[in-house]
């Protein structure tokens, strides 16, 4: 009994070392040197600061040129052990040669911050924030839900690119110059409004009940704001009932004026008809202003109400397709999104949004580094400025067709609660 104990045990033995072995194997070339695919923090750097460089040399737009002064000033990495010690996820999960997942560069003074992979063998690049920092220490302090969803779906990105990655080192991409900008299209929208909400009552959300305006709403708005089809709106509030005129140009060069806000102390008036504005549509929406300070609107509301009362035309709500989007960027329509999200099966974070987001899509960069093109598209998610994350957005991220899928529980179109995917959807708004 005990010599064949010996012998299972030293062929387990045998087959693990030769796993290993074939690991290893895939990691060394020809000469037996063993190949790194690792992205080092000078490598990312470098990454950043090749696409800096080359966007200080395209047409000098507006968001061109703040690009082209922005200086790196820190970099973290997102390390495996913390996706591990956060979600509980099996080492399995992760190649054998991956210690580290991705990196942050920030920008000095709150200029924004890029993410970068941190292995050769996926994209060099995730996403490009506008403003504010972003430290994955902190993971557990932040709230915007759809910016973790990102994140959360970008490893898993990453991951799969690894998996499926077939070539060698020589078919990687390289980790400084190559970059080329083919296309640049600046944020259509002027503002970067958000919703309100307790900490912040005197607002956009001021005369909706809760002080919330729904990212519905908000998304809405936003648009409405580049389309100006409508100039006065009636609303009601505590029981009392008025009419507002929209000064847009006066409204647009007040969000100018102000990095895309709109205050109570700098721009009064131009805050108080955005107000109503938000009031009316939530009234036209249905809204439901709950008592745990959320806005909830049925996802078909704003495309029924932009076809029948926006002066605009919406098309209907369909799955995520980034040529379509993209399009619609580049005829100067921005584009209304939506979607949904679970748990993050990396970040081990549960979200609040059951009911999901609504954003708007705006801007678009296509670059190309060592013949390998990258399609990223700007998102305005709704919460204002500063640290709230609006900013060019891997394309292939989005594209849940293609991707792993993120299951949670909503209520569906038929009412029916049951499982959906990630459920990204998108109308394209166009006079």
């Amino acid at each position: 009994m005990k010599l064949k104990f010996i012998y299972a045990t030293l062929a387990l033995l045998l087959l693990f070392s030769c796993s290993v072995e074939d690991n290893l194997e895939s990691l060394m070339q020809d000469n037996n040197e063993i190949v790194t695919y690792k992205v080092t923090q000078e490598e990312a750097q470098s990454i950043v600061q090749g696409f800096v460089d080359e966007m200080s040399f395209i047409s000098s737009t507006r968001s061109a040129n703040e690009m082209s002064h922005k200086e790196i000033s820190s970099v973290y990495a997102l390390r495996k052990n913390l996706i591990q010690t956060r979600s509980g996820a099996d080492s399995n999960d992760f190649p054998i040669d991956l210690d580290t997942l991705m990196y942050v560069v920030n920008f000095s003074n709150d200029n924004g911050f890029v993410l970068v992979a941190a292995d050769k063998r996926t994209e060099p690049i995730f996403a490009i924030i506008d403003e504010g920092n972003f430290n994955f220490e902190l993971l557990s302090e932040e709230d915007n839900d759809m910016f973790l969803t990102f994140l959360d779906y970008a490893i898993s990105t990453e991951l799969d690119d690894i998996e499926n990655f077939s070539g060698n080192i020589s078919q990687t991409r390289a980790t400084s110059n190559g970059w080329t900008i083919n296309t640049k299209y600046a944020p259509i929208l002027k503002t970067k409004w958000s919703q309100g909400g307790e900490i912040n009552p005197n607002s956009y959300g001021k005369y909706c009940p809760n002080k919330t305006t729904g990212c519905t709403v908000i998304a809405t708005a936003q648009i409405l704001s580049h389309f100006q089809t409508i100039s006065h709106v009636n609303w009601s509030y505590n029981g009392v009932g008025a009419s507002s005129d929209l000064h847009w140009s006066q409204i647009i060069s007040d969000c100018e004026n102000n990095n895309g806000v709109l205050s109570s102390t700098y721009t009064p008036q131009s805050l108080n008809e955005v107000a109503h504005l938000c009031r009316y549509l939530g009234i036209a929406f249905g809204a439901k202003y709950n008592s745990d300070g959320s806005t909830s609107v049925g996802e078909d509301k704003p495309i029924d109400w932009f076809n029948k009362w926006g002066g605009l035309k919406a098309s209907k709500l369909k799955e995520y397709n980034e040529s379509q989007i993209i399009t619609s960027i580049k005829n100067g329509n921005p584009v209304y999104g939506r979607g949904n999200s679970g748990r993050k099966k990396f970040l081990g974070i549960t979200v609040k949004y059951k009911g999901g987001h609504a954003w708007v899509y705006d801007g678009y960069i296509s670059a190309t580094k060592n013949g390998k093109q990258q399609n990223l598209i700007h998102c305005n998610w709704g919460w204002g400025s500063s640290k709230f994350y609006n900013g060019y957005y891997l394309s292939k991220v989005f594209d849940t067709n293609s991707g792993p899928e993120i299951y949670d529980n909503e209520v569906t179109r038929s009412g029916q609660s049951g499982y959906y995917k990630y459920n990204l959807e998108y109308s394209i708004i166009s006079r």
